[in-house]
């Protein structure tokens, strides 16, 4: 055998090895392309934007999808290994940026064909920061007769960080506590969230803390009803008529018992000093210490004052009544009686009113034997008063009535 046969045989035996692995790879681990969807972007030194002053507009999150050529067993389990990120760190300013995302992760021998979105659109803003009174929502209602008197959040504000155009969103910072079927007070953690002008929790704003301490005070209550307080009177010419306060009660609320011996509100005070036409006052209630107002939360009443022009009738008087006469004492009294009086009051009353209606009466409680000078009253005409009465007052005399014995030894 010729010395070079082996080694030709060698060389045909690995040639013939390389072919067929080539044919093998081929066949059972092909080259094959290969999408892998939704792939998270992560946004690189977010804190560089910050220092800077500025903040993402969105803070949302970001995915692409990418294509892949390799052979079947390299991409066997790669999607474990696939990372994507944005760098930010080269943003100076506010504004909008496209900007393509970096895949991490693939080994050397596979392939990245293409990305989509090729590039991710980021509105970078100016970082702002404002501050928001805390406001609490309060649901449901107390048990029977009870009522929320008061409450109170800790903290009464926070401070809110985000991208300036979206904190221009925010109406209010808000947290919601429950109070249905409560006998007494409480004082519970609830979280908080921003809120637009509707009421729509607003995404991408930071909050100090995320939640606050709310103390409910719960308290007993009462219906009373609301007396204006005036001060000073109408034109001597004019007359109030009625007086309407709307509305005419209102509820009161207090931590204690100190309700019971409430039985009205006044309202502030009412100047009607020299009025000479109705008017309409609205006035705030003059609450007792320790009360609120519950319901509707009524602190203000509307209350009008009518006013008319007073009249004056003259009329004659020829009857008088005669009340707690004594016992034992026989009065004597003028024969005739003939008073003058003038009446005043609104035009309507004293056109209807009559010489029957109006009573005029000595009152003989006090009476002494012989003779007393008695005043002579009017009963109360409503609305209407005494501006003169000729005479005011009588001669009565008193005599001591004679007893059965006296009248037999008089005999």
């Amino acid at each position: 055998m010729n010395k070079s046969e082996p080694k030709i045989a060698i060389i045909i035996s690995l040639g013939i090895a390389i072919v067929l692995w080539f044919y093998v790879m081929g066949e059972v681990d092909p080259n094959v392309t290969q999408r892998f969807s939704n792939i998270p972007v992560r946004i690189e030194n977010r804190n560089s934007l910050e220092e800077k002053g500025l903040i993402l507009s969105a803070d949302q999150e970001y995915t692409v999808d990418i294509s892949v050529y390799g052979r079947t067993t390299s991409l066997y389990n790669l999607r474990k290994d696939i990372e994507a990120s944005i760098d930010v760190s080269n943003i100076d300013e506010k504004g909008e940026y496209s900007l393509e995302a970096n895949i991490h992760g693939l080994p050397d021998v596979v392939q990245l064909k293409n990305i989509y979105p090729e590039k991710i659109t980021l509105e970078v803003d100016q970082l702002g920061e404002k501050r928001q009174e805390v406001e609490i929502n309060i649901e449901g209602n107390p048990q029977r007769d009870l009522v929320v008197m008061s409450h109170s959040a800790s903290p009464r504000s926070v401070a809110l960080y985000g991208p300036e155009e979206i904190l221009k969103k925010v109406s209010k910072v808000v947290g919601v506590i429950n109070v249905e079927g409560a006998d007494s007070n409480i004082s519970q953690s609830v979280p908080i969230q921003a809120v637009d002008s509707n009421g729509k929790v607003i995404e991408g704003v930071n909050i100090s803390t995320s939640r606050c301490n709310v103390d409910i005070q719960i308290g007993k209550t009462k219906k009373v009803k609301i007396e204006p307080d005036f001060k000073g009177e109408p034109n001597e010419k004019y007359i109030i008529t009625n007086i309407t306060v709307n509305p005419k009660e209102v509820t009161l609320g207090a931590k204690d018992n100190r309700l019971g011996n409430i039985e009205k509100v006044l309202t502030e005070e009412i100047n009607i000093e020299g009025i000479q036409s109705s008017v309409e006052r609205v006035v705030k209630l003059q609450l007792p210490e320790g009360t609120n107002t519950v319901g509707n939360g009524t602190t203000e009443v509307k209350v009008n004052i009518t006013v008319e022009e007073k009249v004056m009738k003259d009329y004659q008087i020829k009857t008088l009544k005669v009340i707690n006469q004594p016992e034992g004492m026989d009065i004597i009294e003028p024969k005739e009686v003939n008073i003058s009086m003038r009446l005043e009051g609104k035009s309507t009353d004293i056109e209807k009113l009559n010489v029957e209606n109006i009573v005029l009466y000595i009152d003989l409680k006090e009476m002494l034997e012989g003779e007393n000078t008695v005043k002579i009253q009017m009963e109360p005409l409503e609305r209407i008063t005494i501006k003169t009465m000729t005479p005011n007052n009588m001669m009565v005399t008193a005599v001591k009535r004679a007893t059965a014995n006296e009248e037999v030894a008089e005999e």
